[in-house]
């Protein structure tokens, strides 16, 4: 299978790439082929942005049979485990909107946008994909994706009341986007790597996490 493999940071998924023999600052685009598949690995850098151009850019020169996000995430459920692997079934923009003193209002709420306007279905882009033959079995979240990852109080409690998220990342909303718009099927895959809380990044899991996603990675696509 033709696959394209997308991630914001070379380090996200460094150990896939040691195991190609890539080295991870030569550049943002990468072509290898496993026994199973035959897999361009694109680095877009961190963002919605970044994501959107560089996705854009690539679906429409290149053709692929299946498109995956893999990168770690903050999860705001504190019943999921740190450095476990999940794909997300459904992502939104998490801070797209008007503040209105205290209280947030979505593009939905503002008139702006039909909640239920393709792409988006209750005011969600999800994945219509339920069953991935050659993917091994993960539990499936739902995620938002902000522009400023969530690192106080008033904030987290505000963006888990309004969204009923699960994880947090700053670029999963905007590969739903693309993939849904260019009608390509995919799969964003995330680690975690820390609980969405006040900053304390002495509690973060991250080399767990990254370990996790690559092993995960690993065993999909090699």
């Amino acid at each position: 299978m033709n696959i394209l493999l997308v991630a914001a940071t070379a380090l996200e998924i460094q150990p896939f790439l040691q195991h190609f023999e890539l080295e991870i600052y030569s550049g943002n685009e990468f072509l290898v082929k496993s026994d199973k598949h035959q897999i361009t690995i694109l680095i877009t850098g961190v963002g919605m942005v970044a994501t959107t151009f560089q996705l854009t850019r690539i679906l429409e020169h290149q053709q692929f049979e299946f498109v995956i996000q893999a990168g770690v995430a903050g999860s705001y459920d504190k019943k999921l485990q740190l450095g476990t692997v999940y794909w997300v079934a459904s992502d939104r923009f998490g801070d797209l909107g008007a503040e209105d003193h205290h209280q947030y209002l979505d593009i939905f709420q503002l008139g702006l946008q039909e909640e239920h306007q393709y792409p988006f279905q209750q005011k969600a882009f999800k994945n219509p994909i339920e069953k991935f033959p050659f993917i091994p079995l993960i539990p499936p979240v739902n995620s938002i994706t902000v522009n400023t990852v969530s690192g106080n109080s008033a904030t987290i409690k505000l963006r888990q009341e309004h969204h009923q998220c699960q994880l947090e990342t700053m670029e999963g909303a905007a590969f739903h986007y693309v993939c849904l718009m260019k009608q390509v099927p995919f799969l964003q895959i995330r680690s975690l790597s820390n609980y969405v809380e006040p900053r304390n990044r002495s509690s973060w899991k991250m080399s767990q996490a990254v370990l996790t996603l690559n092993k995960w990675l690993l065993s999909a696509l090699v």
